[in-house]
């Protein structure tokens, strides 16, 4: 049996740096891995290389969309939704993928998150060819290209829509619900939607993780252990 492992993905860098520093706080204090989503268009100067230099050891960058702006003149949010052409689409996520590698350097690994998690599928293959090697967004979505490693996450601790896990005991029982279907289980963050409370209950829960030494690893390290499935 493969041993269980947890992924945390943090969206929407880019926006309130003062929380997402608050939330690196935490995983500097508990030496655990963070992987943040960026959002390529607001990453400004204050996100160059090497700025994250004190957390080389706990926080890997990807990219998180282009412009995180909804293109939709209907129906749910996207920014790659079925109202794009190819072209577009094309051009935007090689500059993303660009703009967030030479931003953050060694931080950087070619992992896309789209904003809301949505993307049509016909623009899948174009991920692959301009160099993402993963495609995170959620749930039990596949986009069934080779060469493009479907890494979604399966809970959503500040977000969903039956409200936020307010304590450990519920973020571990989601986990381990996830952990019956597969050895992964990838929790989602937002630091923009996080309070006093919230930075307590995961304070708590990744103190929890460390003393029971899960597993907690980066996008990179699952890719390059070849966890595909």
């Amino acid at each position: 049996m493969k041993q269980k492992f947890l992924f945390f993905r943090n969206d929407d860098l880019g926006w309130m740096p003062a929380q997402f520093e608050r939330l690196m706080d935490l995983f500097r204090k508990h030496e655990l891995t963070l992987c943040a989503a960026a959002i390529p268009l607001y990453c400004n100067d204050s996100y160059k290389k090497n700025a994250f230099a004190s957390d080389r050891k706990y926080l890997e960058v990807h990219s998180h969309g282009y412009s995180h702006l909804d293109h939709q003149n209907q129906g749910k949010k996207a920014e790659f939704g079925d109202q794009r052409d190819p072209e577009s689409v094309r051009h935007e996520m090689q500059k993303s993928l660009d703009m967030t590698r030479d931003l953050f350097g060694d931080l950087y690994f070619a992992a896309f998150t789209p904003p809301w998690n949505r993307i049509e599928d016909r623009f899948l293959p174009i991920l692959k060819e301009v160099g993402f090697k993963v495609l995170s967004r959620d749930g039990d979505k596949s986009a069934a290209i080779d060469g493009l490693m479907d890494l979604n996450i399966h809970v959503d601790v500040h977000t969903s829509k039956k409200g936020k896990l307010t304590s450990p005991e519920a973020i571990w029982q989601s986990t381990h619900a996830q952990w019956e279907q597969s050895d992964r289980c990838g929790i989602m963050l937002h630091h923009k939607h996080m309070e006093d409370q919230d930075y307590a209950v995961l304070d708590l829960f990744l103190a929890q993780v460390k003393e029971q030494n899960i597993p907690v690893l980066s996008y990179k390290e699952i890719w390059n252990e070849g966890r595909h499935v």
